[in-house]
């Protein structure tokens, strides 16, 4: 208080003495440049009388432009400044600070204030600064007998600038002379009114700096003792209520930061006003649950607080929630879906907080995995029913009827031994797959990363695929790109992924079509691409592509003996891999699969 007491001193007189200077410069240095341009006004006017009739008196003749400049370099010298011979055109026939040969490059005069006006009416003045010689002059001219020739003469105004520079250096002394003065005066004054409140103010200051324990006691009976009494009161009551409010606030704060569940604190203009970790980590991160560590260590000051709900979670059916709740006054529920910073289910728990109510308490369970572990559950059941009840069925049926013929033609049984021989291998390869992708999609498929020659896995897969393609009159074709980098791999899966993905090829390309792998260089990873000229794949499949059980064509697929689970091992396997796959496809131009996988040499020097 007592320094808020002597700025307020200091700033009123450091104003005050401040305002009187700028006035007293803005006065002084107008006066006194309106005093210097007159008197160098009066002066140019003489001097350049004097130069005129010096011009006037041996006239050279008007095309000879060395005698002209001549005559200006020696009225010049004399007049002591700056003397220009103007042509009646405008043209500059000489001047004393421009060299002869310089001379045709100044540019037409005829325009110049003073020069128009000593053309017009016998005279002129002007003042501006000189593009020729770049500095601030004053001008006059005036036109001569000598057919209507003006002699111009300049003169710098460094009179005026440095007579400015004086008077600025007088009033920054006085200023700082002045400031001083005012200082010391409101230092003194705030000394002797303040004296008497210094003991409460120096007690306001550490209370408010945080020392709740000072307290003043005061003997006397006066106003300053009753203020100071009033203080003590207000310290111990203020001291109880912190201390409260502290424990209370620790408990909720580490309640709130070990909860799983993400809390919302909304208030009634719809505006975030608290959000602890668990929901910073499911409204900002990545991370796939809320109770990564990091995510929440990393998101703990994440910006959520001071955002509108709308803004922060974007999310109707959530602001629609939390609307409910502020417009009745009643808890509201339900089951969001958010799609940012990735796609999430979240179940939305919404609380009035007060009576009016005030705001909204809003829980946020993260119900994603379980929501997707339920479907899955639900389409793996269907689809494993699916794909297991038509090979079953069939060799139910084939066995039923091979009992009945088996006696009356053995021939015939032997068809329907055949068909239970080829839906048992179906069924054979449907539970290979299943516990391919079991292993792959659980994290205990051991794979090795170790270096993999792309050259030995391409002639381990085409050899395999030689004589089938030669069956079906297909091309297989090899454009292996040559030399190229061993990639860290596991060769066996490797192995299984071309052989899926050539596998495929050929089973859906038609007769005399074309069957390509290519292998290149892709900057740190080399690419491996099945290529066939097969019917295509519409673009509304591709995203699906890779799902388990999900076929383009699902009676084509069971007839050429396929169990819809090929490309999700591959998927998986290749980013097991640390490497990916994508496919481009349109119908009518065949597929390309591309498998994407890291080169040794890239990963070994991570």
């Amino acid at each position: 208080m007592r320094w808020g007491f002597r700025r307020k001193l200091l700033l009123a007189t450091v104003a005050l003495v401040t305002v009187a200077l700028v006035l007293a410069d803005v006065f002084l240095g107008r006066t006194l440049e309106r005093e210097l341009l007159t008197r160098i006004e009066q002066d140019l006017q003489v001097r350049l009388a004097l130069v005129t009739d010096r011009v006037e008196a041996a006239p050279p003749p008007l095309g000879d432009l060395a005698a002209w400049d001549a005559l200006a370099d020696r009225t010049g010298v004399a007049a002591g400044g700056r003397v220009t011979l103007v042509a009646r055109d405008g043209k500059v026939m000489g001047d004393s600070d421009v060299r002869l040969e310089d001379l045709p490059r100044v540019e037409n005069h005829a325009r110049r204030e003073e020069v128009a006006s000593a053309l017009a009416s016998g005279s002129g003045t002007a003042r501006r600064r000189s593009s020729t010689v770049d500095r601030w002059m004053m001008y006059a001219a005036r036109r001569s007998q000598l057919d209507g020739v003006v002699v111009r003469l300049a003169l710098p105004l460094t009179d005026l600038d440095q007579a400015r520079v004086r008077l600025h250096w007088l009033l920054a002394g006085g200023s700082i002379l002045g400031l001083g003065i005012a200082f010391i005066l409101s230092a003194l004054a705030a000394q002797v009114f303040g004296r008497s409140l210094q003991s409460v103010m120096k007690a306001a200051e550490r209370i408010a700096a945080g020392d709740l324990e000072v307290r003043l006691r005061p003997d006397t009976g006066d106003e300053i003792g009753q203020l100071g009494a009033t203080l003590d009161h207000l310290t111990e009551n203020l001291s109880n209520t912190l201390r409260t409010l502290r424990e209370e606030r620790d408990r909720l704060g580490s309640i709130l930061e070990a909860m799983e569940e993400g809390v919302l604190v909304v208030g009634s203009n719809r505006i975030i006003t608290m959000a602890n970790p668990a929901a910073r980590v499911l409204l900002l991160s990545g991370a796939t649950s809320s109770t990564d560590v990091e995510a929440r260590k990393a998101h703990a000051g994440a910006p959520l607080e001071g955002r509108s709900l709308l803004e922060a979670v974007r999310s109707s059916e959530l602001d629609q929630i939390v609307g409910e709740t502020l417009e009745d006054g009643e808890a509201a529920s339900g089951e969001i879906a958010v799609d940012r910073p990735r796609a999430r289910r979240l179940l939305v728990r919404s609380a009035p907080l007060g009576p009016s109510p005030k705001g909204a308490v809003v829980v946020l369970v993260d119900v994603t995995e379980i929501r997707r572990l339920e479907s899955m559950r639900k389409d793996f059941v269907a689809n494993v029913s699916h794909e297991l009840r038509t090979p079953v069925t069939a060799v139910r049926t084939a066995l039923e009827t091979a009992r009945d013929v088996l006696a009356q033609d053995p021939k015939e049984a032997d068809r329907f031994l055949a068909i239970v021989d080829r839906h048992t291998e179906r069924l054979t390869l449907l539970v290979r797959d299943l516990l391919d992708l079991s292993r792959a999609e659980s994290g205990h498929l051991a794979l090795a990363s170790e270096p993999v020659l792309v050259d030995e896995v391409f002639d381990e897969v085409l050899e395999v695929f030689r004589d089938p393609a030669k069956r079906r009159q297909l091309r297989l074709v090899d454009e292996r790109a040559a030399d190229l980098p061993p990639l860290l791999a596991d060769r066996g899966a490797l192995v299984q992924v071309l052989t899926n993905l050539v596998e495929n090829a050929v089973k859906y390309t038609d007769e005399g079509g074309s069957v390509t792998l290519r292998a290149a260089l892709a900057g740190e990873q080399i690419a491996i691409t099945v290529e066939d000229s097969g019917p295509g794949i519409a673009s509304k499949h591709l995203p699906r592509l890779f799902e388990r059980f999900y076929r383009v064509d699902p009676g084509r697929s069971r007839d050429r003996g396929g169990t819809g689970l090929g490309l999700s091992i591959v998927k998986h396997l290749a980013e097991a891999m640390r490497g990916s796959v994508s496919v481009e496809s349109a119908p009518g131009k065949g597929s390309v699969f591309t498998v994407r996988l890291p080169r040794a040499k890239a990963i070994a020097a991570t």
